[in-house]
């Protein structure tokens, strides 16, 4: 089974991706510390970081293996038809408490955006964000 592709070092600094309400800074570590700094945080043009074009037609599974100092919801909001907005409907989440690993299923189309959202008032530390096939996982 492959351990899929690992899209953390290409966040921070990235034109393509944008982000509301977080702040970004990228650690020595290489880990990625996004501070709550307002309303409804986010990150948004997550599709341009991760190369969903061979998920097209599928599922993906994005693993974002995390530390937070507050437990909450993480969520991505996704996106399958032109132009199409952001809609609860279309939501994965996975409550986070202190660091662990939270999954991620997304169905993914030629017109698939992705936005990150943090839970509100808190620091999450991205130590990894990897994208595979759901058919990776069957044996």
């Amino acid at each position: 089974m492959s351990k899929g592709t690992e899209y953390l070092p290409g966040l921070v600094g990235n034109g393509n991706v944008g982000k509301s309400s977080v702040k970004l800074l990228l650690r020595a570590d290489g880990s990625v510390k996004l501070s709550f700094d307002g309303v409804d945080p986010r990150i948004t043009g997550l599709q341009n970081l991760i190369d969903t074009s061979s998920y097209v037609g599928s599922e993906m599974l994005i693993s974002i293996e995390y530390e937070t100092d507050i437990p909450g919801e993480m969520q991505i909001f996704y996106t399958t038809e032109d132009g199409e907005s952001y809609v609860t409907e279309k939501m994965a989440s996975a409550d986070i408490d202190e660091e662990g690993t939270a999954n991620f299923k997304i169905p993914v189309t030629e017109h698939s955006k992705l936005r990150l959202d943090i839970p509100e008032g808190g620091t999450v530390i991205l130590k990894s964000i990897v994208a595979k096939s759901l058919a990776e996982l069957v044996d």
